[in-house]
């Protein structure tokens, strides 16, 4: 709690120091390392600069050109500080997710230039009407080596025709880009809609942005502070709805909207899990509840096997499983780095349910040496790993391709295997091996914890179980798409129709299938089910037909249910929509191997019940 009111307090405290920054004009910066601190009133600096170099007296006594000269200078000075500052949280890895042909929206002077990925990137319109931050800007686009590819357009998005002599149409970009500019333009509603129409069909729009505060407190705050702020900062607003902007835009296949993205949550488990409610759900699950409606560990059945390669982690883990009294639950082996990663033969059991491992990150400990010595600022705690928590031979790909490699060979003897990487990079490295070892059904899950610190799992199994989408494919925006596993979940509107309608209308359409079983609960609206194979498609009747499968007793026999004797299993959820008195349908995909099987499921479904 204290931690929480801490960060609340810093966050509602920042922006009143940036407003006496900008009020007094007091900038502080150091030339050189060692050089004492220097401290120049900026906007002293600039009615000087306009009164006696650029001879330009008039624009002094115009407020909005002494605003903008100003604020040129106090971004000059304070713009690396805050590009410096986002490098801590999710933003270069948003950046570098742009591709094609770009505009960015107020590049100032190009402190985001150098997140661009050159690999992506066909062609850079940057919009910029300060003149004041041009010079500067080139600059950084020279030192990103992206002059060839990056042109300076003199305005804003609302001046069509300025736009038009540099080659800027509708339909025309990729990606529209946008870092803290949407809060500070006259009409935000106008220009998200003029970029939007700058999209090619397909296009994404990458906006970073401080928006209105969720938190009542610090909403309050930024009503307090937006007395002051427009003035100072250029017009910047501190509390627009930006995503509700940016929704009503246009059609959207898809909007992902993260919010807190610096600093990153303290605690990520900001609820407590409700196990009565999911007892209700499972009745499986319910034997595992305790009468508090908490879970019971008292389960003889649930063993851990904890495996590890150093004498003293061995001795201590021992003292401490003896201590509170796990001798029954966790059993401790002593392996050797030439061991198999998973010793279930050694163990001496067949089959167990997942796999746990925290790999260390580096592959020598020069590596570990240098990147400790890239870190910009102190650590926050001193690091008590020793040498085999923190280095292992080739590094963590290397653990995890052997992790790989052995779980080949036990394959559906374990359910699931799951390995930690402290590297973004790493991820690629993993998922790539299991893509081309024929693996293709795995999960990609990013783990926030404290204010920076981010690290990522990836599990994989030879089951066709298929975790749910936010298990799955739970990341930020740092991780490629193309990394994480086809989604799992469909949705479609039946507009015009009520829940009730609906839901007869899937189980006539599901009871009318040979080789499907479902089981469609309407006290809940919803109903789980499993399917043979594509029995729904013209060429399958006609089959079904030849073979004498018709009139067997509509809706499929059963089956037992076992996993091997389904190719699709699937959960199907009701829900009234919002407008209109339709009907919103969520299509979940539970069991299977074959995603074009499951898209075709979605499709028929959408069709019949539409």
């Amino acid at each position: 709690m204290a931690l929480q009111i801490k960060e609340r307090i810093g966050s509602m405290v920042g922006p009143l120091i940036v407003i006496l920054v900008d009020l007094y004009g007091w900038i502080a910066f150091i030339q050189r390392a060692g050089s004492p601190l220097t401290i120049i009133p900026a906007a002293v600096l600039t009615f000087f600069d306009l009164l006696l170099l650029q001879r330009r007296p008039q624009e002094i006594l115009s407020f909005s050109k002494f605003a903008d000269h100003s604020f040129s200078r106090f971004w000059l000075m304070m713009g690396a500080k805050f590009a410096e500052e986002e490098a801590e949280n999710g933003l270069p890895a948003l950046i570098s997710t742009a591709s094609g042909t770009i505009i960015e929206l107020g590049p100032g002077s190009g402190c985001q230039v150098s997140r661009y990925d050159p690999k992506k990137v066909t062609k850079i319109y940057g919009l910029e009407p300060c003149q004041g931050l041009h010079a500067q800007l080139r600059e950084n686009v020279k030192k990103a080596g992206l002059s060839d590819v990056y042109t300076i357009v003199p305005c804003g998005v609302e001046d069509v025709e300025c736009l038009r002599k540099h080659g800027v149409d509708r339909e025309a970009f990729d990606t529209v880009l946008s870092v803290q500019v949407l809060c500070s333009v006259p009409n935000q509603k106008e220009t998200v809609a003029a970029l939007y129409r700058l999209l090619k069909p397909g296009g994404q729009m990458i906006v970073y942005e401080h928006v209105k505060s969720r938190d009542l407190i610090s909403s309050f705050m930024q009503t307090v502070y937006m007395l002051v702020w427009p003035y100072l900062l250029a017009n910047c607003h501190l509390d627009r709805d930006t995503t509700q902007t940016l929704r009503e835009a246009g059609k959207w296949a898809k909007v992902l909207v993260t919010f807190n993205m610096h600093p990153a949550p303290r605690s990520i488990y900001n609820q407590d899990v409700d196990f009565a409610t999911l007892a209700t759900q499972d009745p499986a699950f319910n034997k595992y509840l305790k009468s508090n409606s908490q879970l019971d560990f008292s389960n003889p059945q649930a063993v851990q096997f904890r495996t590890d390669i150093d004498d003293k982690n061995i001795h201590y883990a021992r003292q401490n499983i003896l201590l509170n009294n796990l001798q029954s639950r966790i059993r401790p082996l002593h392996t050797k780095d030439t061991h198999p990663l998973i010793p279930l033969d050694k163990l001496g059991i067949q089959s167990i349910t997942f796999t746990q491992t925290n790999p260390p990150f580096y592959p020598t400990t020069t590596s570990l040496l240098a990147s400790a010595s890239l870190k910009s600022r102190p650590p926050h705690s001193a690091c008590t790993g020793s040498p085999t928590e923190m280095v292992t031979p080739g590094g963590e790909t290397h653990f995890a391709s052997r992790l790989i490699a052995e779980s080949l060979h036990y394959k559906t003897r374990c359910q699931w295997y799951t390995t930690m990487l402290g590297k973004l990079s790493s991820v690629a490295t993993v998922v790539e091996e299991l893509r081309s070892r024929g693996i293709g059904n795995w999960a990609v899950r990013e783990f926030v914890q404290g204010q920076r610190t981010r690290r990522w799992g990836v599990g994989w199994s030879f089951s066709g179980r298929r975790p749910g989408e936010e298990a799955a494919r739970g990341v930020g925006a740092g991780v490629e798409r193309r990394l994480l596993p086809v989604s799992v979940e469909r949705g479609f509107e039946v507009k015009g129709k009520g829940v009730e309608e609906v839901g007869e209308r899937v189980q006539g359409v599901l009871g009318g299938l040979e080789g499907v079983r479902c089981e469609f609960r309407r006290e809940i609206e919803a109903g789980v089910g499993f399917a043979k194979g594509n029995v729904w498609s013209r060429a399958a009747r006609r089959r079904m037909m030849r073979e004498g499968m018709e009139g067997d007793g509509g809706g499929g026999d059963g089956g037992s249910g076992d996993e091997e004797e389904w190719a699709l299993g699937f959960k199907i959820q009701l829900r009234m929509s919002g407008e209109g008195g339709g009907t919103d349908v969520n299509v979940r995909w539970l069991l299977g191997r074959d995603s074009v099987l499951f898209e075709s499921f979605c499709g028929m479904l959408k069709r019949q019940i539409s």
